[in-house]
């Protein structure tokens, strides 16, 4: 299954990223300056897709496909915010995702 760049900040070790946008998703923190989170699309479908979060380093020897994409606002009286319709499981989390995000992880899984 393809791989995606996450280029997030830092959390607490395992603990609840602090963000009213993606509650409940845990992470640990990434060790130095030179890594980042790849997303592994471990299954996806017209529902849900699933994935887990892994750290990686730029001295590593990777292929994978970077996505620029903001989780938007988790204030539901934003108009600018898209609805979420879609289903993304990652690190065992479920979380709300928009139509846009789902199309362009299935592009990435179906493209590799």
């Amino acid at each position: 299954m393809p791989e995606i760049s996450l280029l997030d900040p830092p959390s607490t070790a395992n603990k609840l990223v602090d963000s009213p946008v993606l509650p409940n998703l845990r992470y640990d923190d990434l060790p130095d300056s030179w890594s980042f989170r790849i997303l592994k699309i471990n299954q996806i479908n017209n529902v849900s897709t699933r994935c887990s979060l892994h750290v990686a380093s730029l001295d590593d020897s990777l292929s994978y496909t970077a996505l620029s994409y903001t989780w938007g606002s988790a204030d539901p009286n934003d108009n600018m915010t898209a609805e979420k319709t879609k289903t993304l499981v990652c690190n065992n989390c479920t979380l709300p995702i928009t139509e846009n995000l789902w199309a362009a992880l299935k592009t990435i899984d179906t493209n590799g």
